[in-house]
């Protein structure tokens, strides 16, 4: 559950106008939470891509990373790798 609400807020950041607006996602069954920050947008080797902040926090753990997601094709985001 913890893993598919994160994705949705991914996913709803990557089709956000706005960069910077915090997406944020909790289960209170886990305790586990976590948020989703759109960044910048850029072109990489010819594919339009968007960097994103996420954050995941569960008990006394916080990770958080920047990620680059491209489109390839057009409207099918994926993940391709830490930025």
């Amino acid at each position: 559950e913890d893993i598919a609400l994160m994705k949705a807020q991914v996913f709803a950041a990557l089709k956000a106008e706005k960069d910077g607006e915090t997406l944020a996602w909790k289960n209170d069954k886990t305790g586990a939470s976590g948020t989703v920050v759109p960044m910048d947008r850029l072109t990489w080797n010819g594919l339009s891509c968007r960097r994103l902040r996420i954050t995941n926090v569960y008990d006394q753990q916080k990770e958080q990373g920047v990620y680059k997601f491209c489109e390839k094709p057009a409207g099918k985001w994926k993940l391709v790798g830490p930025d």
